[in-house]
């Protein structure tokens, strides 16, 4: 085979690698960009403890990365240690590029609403015994029907 002949075969064999790559790169730019959601939740924040009858907040920081507004449901449920169950969910509008904050009111009876801020500071005073059982507050965010982030926060319950 000649010298000229050869080099083009390297240059075929370069343009096919080239090519390959460049196929590979635009796929992983694909998935890595479908796994990123433009909206999650920010902050679930609650006291140090919660009293059983005695109202408690919990801050809730949805956050929207997104350049356009998107529409979510947010859903609320709470567990207490007697495997006492609540829930609560509402649907909220989140701007572009913006935050929005909802609060979760429950006295761990009865009550266990969403309410829009500005939500009351409880200041919690009771001391915590040893014994406290654990309650939990486990937020999900679906937007048509879709899974797009669930957190947790586990505090002391006392009462």
């Amino acid at each position: 085979m000649s010298w000229l002949g050869l080099q083009v075969r390297r240059a075929r064999w370069l343009a096919q690698d080239v090519r390959l790559c460049l196929r590979e790169l635009a796929r992983l730019r694909a998935s890595a960009r479908g796994a990123d959601q433009p909206i999650a939740i920010a902050l679930v924040q609650g006291d140090t403890h919660a009293i059983v009858g005695r109202e408690s907040s919990y801050r809730i920081r949805i956050a929207n990365d997104s350049p356009d507004a998107l529409d979510a449901s947010l859903e609320v449920c709470g567990e207490r240690p007697d495997a006492a169950r609540f829930a609560a969910r509402v649907d909220c509008a989140v701007a572009a590029r913006a935050s929005r904050e909802v609060f979760l009111r429950t006295d761990w009876v009865e009550r266990f609403e969403i309410v829009e801020p500005p939500a009351p500071e409880v200041v919690l005073a009771a001391p915590m015994p040893e014994d406290a059982g654990t309650c939990r507050v486990v937020v999900t965010l679906e937007t048509r029907g879709r899974l797009l982030d669930r957190q947790a926060i586990v505090q002391p319950l006392v009462g």
